[in-house]
């Protein structure tokens, strides 16, 4: 059956990649310096806790990104701040650091 060979287990594995991206470098930014009521509101209550992005990046694992991927995507972070839209901050390796302590343990 060539069905089954060419059969993709996960569609949407580029999406969830960009996902994972995007929630880290929320959670590694932090808070913009002009904003709002409603955005620190929603900073506090989502993306300012880790535990909310370990969830996050759990969800997409269970979507096809590999842990590989991940562990790269914190790398590539940390090396090429100028690649992605960083804010240069005292809590950006910190925080970064924390993310993958949680994920160097995750089984492969």
């Amino acid at each position: 059956m060539t069905f089954e060979k060419d059969k993709n287990n996960f569609p949407m594995k580029e999406y969830h990649i960009k996902h994972m991206e995007k929630t880290i470098l929320r959670f590694v930014n932090g808070l913009p310096e002009n904003s709002t009521k409603q955005q620190k509101r929603n900073y506090m209550k989502y993306f300012g806790k880790i535990n909310f992005v370990c969830k996050e990046i759990e969800y997409d694992i269970l979507h096809g990104v590999k842990i590989e991927e991940v562990l790269s995507t914190l790398e590539n972070i940390r090396n090429y701040p100028d690649d992605v839209q960083i804010k240069k901050s005292d809590d950006f390796i910190k925080r970064l650091n924390e993310i993958k302590e949680r994920f160097i343990k995750y089984p492969k």
